[in-house]
């Protein structure tokens, strides 16, 4: 277990509005976010190469990122759905609830409550789909795409889709499917991503404990749906797995001086593009697919409608990998440090606390009071 900062994480709504008092979780630790949906926790235990942050608030469902923690600051953005209650039902009655989409649940009712014993009563069912082709996609999905095969074999993922289901009973108690009972979910495909779809594709649900997904039985592409049978409910996702390494990114100016919060796009032509933020040391790390040459897009922290300042290929890596990328001299490129000093009412120093600093439509967060540099 390594012991790195994880900070400057930022729950929000699908309306983009900052959400007060969410309860995080890093292994044994906990906090709130304050009012502008921000946490900071220092010296958070995680694993070498996962780090796993859960977000649970009522009136959402529960949120969650998992990173490729990096030695300095690890900046998350979190996006919370809501109990948006997609339809009801009874225990004993089939019935299919279906969202505007197309994206639906069969259920067959029969359902059991957390402690395993059976649910008799009305149950409202908790729908949301999640579609590759919206950009707030990957804020709004737990974790991260890293998963165990069927043979527990690490893999990253290429989603098609997904589909978060929770069940509640009258009283609001937390229900799933009843053992031996089974579910058919079907999750409709943007036009733009049929010609790439296979005709079968694994499912895989999301293990809230360990933050990660597992491959569990297969869809079928009917139409322009997917259509699976799922055993119990969490987050289903319908994806083509691939070799991952981890691949962490430093980007240097001439001077070799560290670039901090700019925005990294690694693309792969097969997996999509994934996106990071470099932190105080101008490093960020994620999963990329191993044994194929990508492309590396940096942007200012804020993308701004604006082109890259930095355009590049990286690899093929085959095994974990640290590389340096310098940018040289560039009128996009402005560092500007602002120096202060810190205090409460009481003038003691601030000791736990974040500085925001906003510069056109850039905005930077330090996450403790020190001296701050914004590159852009």
């Amino acid at each position: 277990v390594a012991s790195r900062g994880l900070g400057d994480v930022y729950k929000r709504q699908t309306n983009n509005n900052p959400i007060e008092n969410v309860l995080i979780k890093i292994g044994n630790q906990t906090v709130m976010t304050d009012g502008n949906g921000v946490f900071i926790i220092q010296d958070a235990p995680v694993k070498e190469h996962f780090g796993y942050v859960t977000a649970e608030k009522a009136g959402f469902i529960h949120a969650s990122r998992a990173v490729v923690p990096s030695s300095g600051t690890n900046k998350v953005r979190i996006m919370m759905l809501p109990e948006t209650i997609a339809g009801s039902t009874a225990s004993g009655t089939q019935e299919t609830i279906a969202l505007a989409n197309g994206a639906s649940v069969a259920l067959e009712g029969d359902y059991i409550k957390a402690d395993g014993t059976n649910y008799t009563g009305n149950v409202n069912v908790i729908m949301h789909h999640l579609d590759p082709v919206d950009e707030n996609m990957q804020d709004q999905m737990p974790g991260m795409l890293y998963a165990a095969n069927a043979q527990n074999e690490e893999v990253m993922l290429q989603t098609f889709g997904m589909l978060a289901v929770e069940l509640r009973g009258s009283g609001g108690e937390d229900l799933n499917i009843a053992e031996g009972s089974s579910a058919e979910i079907r999750m409709p495909l943007d036009a733009s991503l049929l010609n790439d779809a296979p005709a079968t594709i694994p499912l895989w649900y999301f293990d809230e404990v360990n933050g990660y997904w597992i491959e569990d039985g297969q869809a079928t592409l009917v139409g322009n749906e997917y259509v699976g049978t799922v055993s119990h409910f969490s987050f289903w996702n319908c994806d083509i797995p691939a070799e991952a390494v981890n691949l962490c990114v430093t980007v240097l100016n001439a001077s070799d001086e560290n670039l901090s919060n700019l925005n990294i796009g690694i693309t792969s032509d097969t997996y999509g593009t994934r996106y990071g933020y470099t932190n105080e040391n101008g490093e960020v790390c994620g999963l990329v697919p191993s044994n194929e040459t990508l492309g590396i897009n940096i942007y200012s922290y804020d993308l701004c409608g604006q082109s890259p300042i930095y355009s590049g290929t990286l690899g093929p890596f085959i095994t974990d990998s640290n590389i340096s990328v310098t940018i040289f001299d560039n009128q996009d490129i402005i560092s500007e440090t602002v120096v202060g000093i810190f205090n409460d009412c009481n003038g003691n120093p601030v000791t736990s606390g974040y500085v925001d600093l906003r510069y056109g439509c850039l905005l930077y967060t330090s996450p403790s009071p020190r001296d701050a540099t914004l590159s852009r």
